[in-house]
């Protein structure tokens, strides 16, 4: 009776070649060398056939390594105290086979783990996707690595984009493969940018260790076996530890042997693609068969259970005549001489009539447009698909439209009344601005991601419920209630000069910009925690700014605002418009990052705030500033200060080197100051309805002067 079989303990990477014979093998010998008596001649015979035995044995095992799994029988000591136990069905082993002379060896299988279908070696290898679908299932935690890009030398570029991706695991990376029960080889590359060491790599095929082997490759890579092994449960586990920061990059099988071991053709029926809308009766049908060990005989074509037709040779494709109309569900079947089958996905597309081709109908919409007056140019494409513009036109009737597959349609300031014609299109952008419909049912279902109806009558949003909205536009529109919005993906909404008045439906949404103004909206609390980057209140019955602290907020209107402006602190506000409010204070705005601030009317008294800003742009007449020092240098290209009649000196002003345009007060101390800025500034003042240029506005204030007035 056999031994029990025991796990090998000898280190990892150490080959077959270097074992000693095992211990009852050495025992017998000795034993036999050193018998005596009558049976001396025997005994020698015998010893010298165990001796050639023993060479043939470590001959052959040299010739298989790193193929060969060692297995050293037990001693009887050992196989005492550690029984193995027998398993409950024959398991797929890695073993010794006879030499490679007798084996023939046919490649039936390469992957691309985590890639494209490419070829290696003169074989063509599956996608990571076509594998999936081919018997190919990923073990827990393995996943597409981040594509590292390897380099080494001598690497073809097949080759390398083969390295290139992979799978990678927190843990080992586990996969298997569906395949006929039979003998085959298994050969595995491994790659990472920061290098590779077989050594700290442990290998599992079926369940069992097998030692790494002398490796093949470069520091950034390394093609691993071929390892033997032989299938009896009709999948075969691959599990690698220790690659860490590197990935499992490729998988190849080949049979052995012309025993069970038909691996079946790969086959993907890659036109028409799956959705597709093709027009007229003649629809071709193409597949990509990839061949395993046998040679591809036919493959056929399906329309659900209806055989189409077959094709007999590269490439395999098939024109199908008198397609029906509608939808249909395609597939392919590839046979090899051996009668082994594979079936492809099901590739679902429809069938229209030739008359409805996206060519024979924008040539009918721009015949239409032709006689309608309107430039055809105003029909195409605009990077995103077909765009209609007819922005401003003499229209009333829009059914030449049917059928066009627009993304996107201007329709403002048109005198369109219906837009039935719109349901089932594909638009993803419409304007309706300043049209008057009949109604706005037809934008129930349409896919729309922006919609802009500025001074629509349209008093009621509930077709705009469940849109894929981003970008909406109802300034001036009668509407009062946001309710249908609750729930859109809204980024822009701009409801300006509208009835809204309460905000509530907004809440919890990520609205980035908001437009309210001169609405009766009085309550912001619902704009709390919003990622709001552009605010605009201006003109609305606002008293109460702290649900806007801690925003994001880089550009704020608040023109007209009666309120506390102390929430603004710590805003990097970039733009700020506080003109007319109540603010008298600049305090809030200090460290701000601003660059246009429009002041113009209120109680500010002090600029000592804005000390170091990058402003830009300053609007500040009719405040009764009495200072502009700290104003000192600032890179300034508009500076408004009509009607600042308390100021002490222009002489800061002089400092502004970046001036372009500046509005003056009558008669404030240093005026003579500004002669020395640059040359290209205007200045306007009370006397000056237009800007005229510095050297014009001093030739005239020079004349006053002279003159007295």
């Amino acid at each position: 009776m056999p031994q029990p079989r025991q796990r090998s303990t000898r280190p990892r990477g150490q080959g077959s070649a270097n074992q000693r014979p095992a211990a009852d093998d050495t025992e017998r010998v000795r034993v036999l060398g050193a018998a005596r008596g009558t049976h001396a001649i025997m005994a020698g015979a015998a010893a010298l056939i165990g001796l050639g035995a023993l060479g043939m044995w470590l001959l052959w095992g040299g010739q298989v390594q790193p193929l060969m799994k060692a297995v050293p029988s037990p001693s009887p000591s050992s196989a005492a105290l550690t029984p193995a136990p027998a398993p409950a069905a024959p398991a797929p082993a890695v073993a010794a086979l006879p030499p490679a002379a007798t084996q023939p060896r046919t490649f039936v299988r390469g992957i691309n783990l985590g890639g494209e279908g490419l070829t290696v070696d003169g074989h063509r290898w599956l996608a990571h996707a076509q594998a999936l679908a081919n018997g190919m299932e990923l073990g827990a935690g393995a996943a597409i690595a981040v594509p590292a890009p390897i380099t080494a030398a001598h690497l073809d570029f097949e080759t390398k984009t083969m390295l290139d991706s992979g799978l990678a695991a927190s843990g080992p990376v586990m996969l298997g493969q569906r395949l006929p029960n039979g003998a085959y080889e298994v050969s595995l590359w491994v790659a990472g940018a920061q290098g590779i060491d077989p050594a700290l790599l442990v290998l599992r095929l079926d369940g069992d260790d097998v030692p790494i082997g002398k490796a093949v490759g470069a520091a950034t890579w390394s093609r691993l076996g071929p390892y033997r092994v032989t299938v009896s449960q009709r999948r075969l586990a691959i599990a690698i530890t220790g690659l860490g920061g590197a990935h499992l990059a490729g998988l190849a099988v080949a049979a052995l042997g012309t025993g069970e071991a038909t691996v079946p053709p790969v086959v993907t029926l890659t036109a028409p693609e799956a959705g597709a809308q093709l027009y007229g009766d003649e629809i071709v049908l193409l597949a990509d068969v990839i061949p395993a060990n046998g040679e591809i005989a036919r493959v056929e074509f399906f329309d659900g259970r209806r055989r189409l037709g077959e094709a007999l040779a590269p490439p395999y494709a098939y024109t199908w005549h008198g397609a029906p109309l509608g939808p249909h569900e395609l597939s392919a079947v590839v046979s090899d001489r051996r009668a082994v089958q594979a079936g492809s996905g099901v590739v679902a597309m429809t069938v229209k009539p030739a008359s409805d081709a996206p060519e024979r109908v924008l040539e009918r919409a721009r015949g239409a447009m032709t006689r309608l007056g309107i430039e055809p140019t105003r029909l195409a494409t605009d990077g995103t698909g077909l765009a209609l513009d007819l922005n401003g036109s003499d229209i009333a009737d829009l059914s030449w439209v049917k059928g066009l597959p627009l993304i996107a349609l201007s329709l403002a300031k048109t005198r369109v009344t219906d837009l039935g014609v719109l349901t089932g299109m594909p638009l993803r952008r419409l304007d309706l601005g300043e049209t008057h419909l009949r109604g706005y049912a037809f934008l129930k279902g349409l896919p729309l991601v922006e919609l802009r109806m500025w001074g629509c009558d349209i008093t009621d949003l509930a077709p705009l419920a469940g849109m894929p909205l981003e970008y909406l536009l109802l300034g001036h529109c009668a509407m009062t209630d946001l309710r249908p919005l609750a729930g859109l993906p809204l980024k822009h909404l701009f409801l300006q000069e509208s009835a809204v008045t309460d905000l509530a439906p907004l809440a919890g949404m990520a609205l980035v910009d908001l437009d309210v103004g001169a609405t009766p909206v009085r309550d912001l609390a619902p704009l709390t925690g919003m990622p709001l980057t552009f605010l605009s209140i201006w003109n609305c019955p606002v008293t109460d700014l702290r649900p806007l602290a801690g925003m994001p907020l880089t550009n704020l209107t608040a023109d007209g605002v009666k309120a506390d402006f102390a929430p603004l602190h710590g805003m990097p506000l970039t733009y700020l418009s506080i003109v007319s409010t109540s603010i008298d204070d600049l305090a809030p705005l200090a460290g701000a990052p601003l660059r246009w601030l429009r002041m113009w009317s209120t109680k500010v008294s002090s600029l000592a705030p804005l000390t170091g800003m990058p402003l830009e742009s300053l609007i500040m007449g009719y405040t009764p500033v009495t200072d502009l020092t700290p104003l000192s240098g600032m890179p300034l290209t508009e500076f408004d200060i009509i009607g600042c009649e308390q100021l002490r000196s222009l002489a800061p002003v002089a400092t502004l080197a970046k001036l372009q345009k500046l509005s003056l007060p009558h008669l404030v101390p240093g005026i003579e100051s500004l002669r020395h800025l640059p040359e290209g500034v205007r200045v306007r003042d009370g006397a000056h309805d237009q800007p005229v240029a510095l050297a014009d506005w001093f030739r005239d204030y020079d004349a006053a002067q002279h003159t007295g007035k």
